[in-house]
């Protein structure tokens, strides 16, 4: 008996998305924007290419080319683009929503009416109406990356700029309120329900108004210890990629909490998580080390860094029973505090609010201003 030939697939509507799709030989191919001439002639075009092949599928680099595609080839440049920088973390959340819906769409039919609809999904989540358009600006910059590597074609980027931001008022995005200074009450609630690790880290920014990126990331090599004010210079810092130098300056308060965490190699971090976890669990199994060796199986990182020193905070505060705030708030802490003593310029030169092409004169002037201040807070 002779088998009975293929019938030729439908040309399907996909309405999530509104993109048109064709099942051949069990793998989806998207066709593009459902209704467009060009997506007709492209579905075409693929049950011809079948037809020719003998009924079976002959995928071209055209058309294989797909939104997940794209974003695993913009992972690997920003890896090394932003080599120093927790920018590639900021970018991971902003394209997950765009391959959840369009990942096994092509990329070069991503166009405004696909963007809408990822910022839709955005929105829909409670993301700020800033954080939202932040996160589309990331999935433009893709888009702009590929063109330039001649993966999708110029008109790509060009139709996506037409897409304007959110305005306030005109969306039902909710704004972001303003970060507030968290009281030193609720900071000394907090620090009866941390590891000493992480009440070091507070303690610090509070003390300094440093970034959380820049304290969960201190190591011994990063400290000149000099006399009784010492410079912390962080590896690595928001304002690096402008050329700019950030020292931050330690008073004999600061060096009181920093003292404690350098009996270890130079390199190593001085608040590490790992220490925290041994500590807390040495301390439930009543100073066995049986429990810890069974129950510490999860592989935990040698350093905090901002969300997993956030989280700490937040079950800190869910213990106490108090309201729940943020490490920034402790820049912001900070930032009042010396300008209410010492005048906004003091808080400037501390934080390191300088900007770029401030001259090396300039940053001079800034580190005296910022002894100054340091040396008042002990």
């Amino acid at each position: 008996m002779t088998r009975k030939p293929k019938k030729i697939p439908k040309h399907c509507h996909h309405r999530h998305t509104n993109q048109g799709y064709v099942r051949l030989d069990g793998e989806t191919l998207y066709t593009g924007v459902w209704g467009k001439p060009e997506t007709d002639a492209k579905y075409d075009r693929l049950i011809a290419e079948w037809l020719a092949s003998g009924r079976v599928t002959q995928r071209t680099s055209a058309s294989a080319y797909e939104i997940r595609h794209l974003v695993a080839d913009y992972w690997t440049h920003i890896q090394s683009y932003y080599a120093n920088s927790k920018e590639p973390v900021n970018i991971r959340y902003a394209l997950r929503p765009l391959v959840r819906l369009y990942g096994p769409c092509a990329a070069e039919d991503f166009g405004p009416r696909q963007l809408r609809a990822v910022r839709e999904d955005m929105v829909s989540s409670d993301l700020s109406r800033t954080m939202v358009n932040r996160r589309i600006g990331m999935i433009r910059r893709m888009v702009r990356w590929a063109v330039s590597e001649e993966l999708v074609p110029p008109q790509n980027a060009q139709a996506l700029d037409a897409v304007e931001p959110l305005r306030r008022g005109r969306t039902s995005a909710t704004e972001s309120d303003p970060v507030q200074p968290v009281p030193r009450e609720i900071v000394a609630a907090t620090l009866h329900h941390v590891s000493r690790q992480v009440a070091a880290m507070i303690r610090l920014q509070l003390l300094t108004g440093m970034r959380s990126c820049e304290v969960v990331t201190m190591r011994p090599c990063d400290i000149e210890q000099r006399d009784h004010l010492w410079r912390y210079t962080p590896k690595k810092h928001k304002t690096q990629h402008h050329g700019r130098r950030r020292t931050i300056l330690l008073n004999e308060q600061c060096i009181d909490v920093v003292r404690p965490f350098l009996l270890r190699s130079e390199e190593s971090f001085l608040f590490d998580p790992r220490e925290a976890d041994f500590e807390h669990r040495l301390a439930r199994g009543d100073g066995t080390t049986d429990s810890v060796s069974r129950e510490s199986k999860r592989r935990i990182r040698p350093h905090y860094d901002s969300q997993t020193y956030g989280r700490a905070i937040a079950r800190a505060c869910k213990r106490a029973g108090i309201p729940h705030w943020f490490p920034l708030q402790l820049r912001h802490t900070a930032a009042t505090e010396i300008r209410a003593l010492h005048g906004i310029e003091a808080a400037r030169a501390v934080l390191g609010h300088a900007e770029a092409r401030t001259t090396e004169i300039y940053a001079e002037r800034d580190e005296e201003l910022a002894k100054r201040i340091m040396i008042a807070r002990t």
